[in-house]
């Protein structure tokens, strides 16, 4: 009775969805389930990108059962083929079916080879087998392929935290690090040396880093938020200023510019970045911009007083 008390109350959560023209409404997680999703999904049957938004979407929000159609669907349509079976494995991981999801990425790694992203996925599955010798040499090898990882580089670094502290996990980022091609684990590296107090060697990480990564969003942001977030605004501005352009990276990387600009006190170089962001007319930004243009008008306002 508790129980089904508990699914009924569950049912009838609500979640956040947007429409067509983007505003946000609220609806039950039940009439999500079993009215709007499964719409939704068949409504995008031939169209791959939006149909791996929702399936990545459903993820998210724990609709496992509801999407297993959609992803044996996406094998078929997608041209991405790393990501439509990373994404089937992962949702076949999630409902313990961990034999048919080796197979989803052992088909994929015999028909197109292996990737960085398609061996960590089945170096988890080891790890959920409690098979953790064979999926630390897999996600070792998964590194070797991809270095620049996201999840496959934090789960390294968390294994080795556990095994040997802070120092375990540094000297497992430097041995990342030494893989040609590789920037993620720099970037850590040099936040590591911003923690200590060692600007100068962070700086040389990221001018390395900079050489062959300066068109990536997330290198933009996290060497800007890190040495801004340790007070470095003039070397942040010196660094990244010249090689952000809104219309091509994520805003976040403009904002921490912002923040730096804003700490200096320079209002006219604030003004003229905020500017180019507001032209972007983007008005999921609306509120953040907002918050900006009043941060510089007061500067102004104090200047003038």
């Amino acid at each position: 009775m508790n129980e089904d008390r508990k699914e009924n109350d569950n049912d009838l959560r609500k979640i956040t969805v947007y429409d067509e023209d983007g505003n946000e409404l609220l609806i039950s997680v039940k009439d999500w389930r079993e009215r709007v999703l499964p719409d939704q999904l068949k409504a995008n049957f031939n169209n791959p990108d939006s149909l791996y938004t929702l399936i990545v979407m459903s993820l998210h929000d724990g609709f496992y059962p509801e999407i297993l159609e959609a992803t044996e669907v996406l094998l078929k349509i997608d041209s991405d083929k790393e990501r439509s079976h990373t994404v089937r494995s992962i949702l076949l991981m999630k409902v313990d079916k961990l034999d048919d999801a080796e197979e989803v990425l052992k088909n994929y790694i015999k028909e197109f080879s292996a990737t960085g992203v398609i061996l960590t996925n089945l170096a988890k599955i080891y790890d959920e087998r409690n098979n953790v010798v064979e999926s630390e040499k897999i996600l070792w090898e998964a590194l070797t392929l991809d270095p620049n990882q996201d999840n496959g580089l934090e789960w390294w670094g968390a294994i080795h935290r556990d095994k040997g502290g802070e120092k375990g996990f540094y000297n497992a980022i430097r041995r990342a690090a030494s893989i040609e091609g590789s920037w993620r684990p720099q970037l850590w590296l040099a936040r590591v040396c911003l923690e200590k107090g060692n600007l100068q060697v962070a700086t040389n990480y990221y001018i390395d880093i900079l050489k062959i990564a300066r068109n990536e969003s997330e290198v933009l942001m996290q060497i800007s938020g890190d040495l801004g977030k340790h007070g470095h605004f003039n070397e942040a501005l010196k660094l990244i200023y010249p090689l952000y352009h809104p219309e091509n990276h994520i805003p976040e990387v403009g904002f921490n510019l912002l923040q730096c600009l804003l700490e200096k006190k320079d209002y006219n170089e604030g003004e003229y970045l905020l500017q180019k962001l507001i032209d972007l007319k983007n008005p999921i930004l609306t509120a953040k911009l907002k918050y900006f243009f009043d941060e510089f008008e007061k500067l102004k306002n104090n200047e003038m007083a």
